[in-house]
């Protein structure tokens, strides 16, 4: 009879054991959002645990952001029944405008959720914004000149004014001054004309310094691939001839 309820004993821990599984579940859910935010708050940090709501140890085998722009160490990747383990987050925005979502690849022992993507969420808010955000010269000719415009926009309530205005290189050529304003939720346009140095890539930049804080200083870089003209092309053929 002790035999049969030894035996008995030991086949109900077997199944037990069987039975047992780690059960992953992150902190509020699938994703983390900062709501909206300043360039100058970048980088954005936040520390989210990962439970083990299971019966058995959880191992974490994975963790990958998607972009070089997000870290997201975790503190430890075995985790037993009823503990949890944090992940750090890192996620720089200071080059971003508007809506931002970046990922971070889970993968864990948990049968049910082997592989899944937790999402990072955040809207960055500047005072000045552009439209587009760089200056594009899609037609250009080595010597002359070409014209691209973006539309820069004041999305405070207050008025911002154009205080000084640096040009690279300095013989740009465009429609606004210092002193400028740009009024309170409105935007005006910015247009630049710039004639290629080189044949090949021409890079330019304007750069806004302003009177509001948070828009001290605004760069709007541009480029182009400028070629020869084909006039001068037909120029130089009937010289050779």
């Amino acid at each position: 009879m002790k035999h049969i309820l030894s035996l008995l004993a030991i086949f109900v821990l077997a199944s037990f054991a069987l039975l047992a599984q780690p059960k992953l579940e992150m902190e509020n859910g699938d994703e983390y959002n900062w709501g909206n935010v300043k360039p100058a708050e970048s980088p954005l940090k936040a520390k989210v645990k990962i439970y083990n709501r299971g019966d058995a140890e959880l191992h974490v085998t994975n963790v990958r952001p998607g972009c070089g722009c997000t870290t997201a160490p975790l503190d430890r990747n075995t985790i037993p029944p009823g503990e949890s383990a944090v992940l750090d987050i890192t996620l720089n925005v200071a080059s971003n405008v508007g809506q931002v979502t970046k990922s971070i690849l889970i993968e864990s022992d948990d049968a049910a959720r082997k592989s899944f993507y937790y999402y990072l969420k955040a809207t960055i808010v500047r005072a000045v914004e552009t439209n587009p955000q760089y200056l594009v010269y899609n037609e250009l000719y080595f010597g002359r000149e070409a014209t691209s415009t973006v539309i820069i926009k004041n999305t405070t309530d207050k008025n911002i004014t154009i205080q000084e205005i640096e040009l690279m290189p300095q013989n740009l050529v465009i429609n606004i001054k210092p002193g400028t304003v740009i009024r309170a939720k409105s935007e005006i346009p910015l247009e630049v004309r710039m004639t290629p140095a080189v044949v090949g890539t021409n890079h330019i930049k304007v750069t806004l310094k302003t009177d509001h804080p948070d828009a001290q200083q605004v760069e709007i870089s541009g480029w182009g691939n400028a070629v020869s003209h084909p006039d001068n092309v037909i120029h130089n053929d009937i010289k050779d001839n």
